[in-house]
């Protein structure tokens, strides 16, 4: 019997100490391996593979859904794959997580006025002057 208990806390203490020295590894390769699936969206969408970089962003959004630049890459690459629908939801999300930020702004723009309204898509774009650099495409597209 006292053998018995001895093994149970052999394995019990050995279970406890490969966990602790093992875990932080753990944790170090689930990030490693987020942010090379963060680095395969943005590489794809610069490289304009649109659909392997809306495959990409929604396994990131699994895990992280409050992920400003896979929102942001979601969302414009739903656009160039002519689905303006679903990226409009996540263009939303985007300005949720900054409201100010030119580019989601104006991309929310392009969408509103492809929904036929004008006059909103015009207060997007000089809301987002505001808050882009004075020498930007945003404000060239209001002029």
């Amino acid at each position: 019997m006292a053998m018995i208990f001895s093994n149970t806390i052999r394995q019990a203490v050995l279970i406890t100490l490969l966990w602790i020295i093992l875990s932080p590894y753990g944790i170090n390769a689930q990030e490693l391996y987020y942010t090379d699936l963060e680095k395969k969206m943005q590489s794809a969408y610069e490289q304009k593979n649109y659909a392997l970089a809306q495959q990409a962003s929604t396994e990131l959004l699994n895990v992280y859904p409050d992920n400003f630049q896979a929102n942001v890459l979601q969302a414009a690459s739903l656009m160039f794959l002519n689905k303006p629908v679903e990226a409009n939801k996540y263009m939303d999300i985007a300005l949720e997580l900054d409201p100010s930020s030119p580019g989601p702004l104006t991309a929310k723009a392009y969408l509103v006025f492809l929904d036929g309204n004008i006059d909103a898509a015009k207060q997007l774009l000089i809301t987002a002057t505001r808050f882009g650099p004075e020498k930007s495409e945003t404000k060239d597209a209001v002029d």
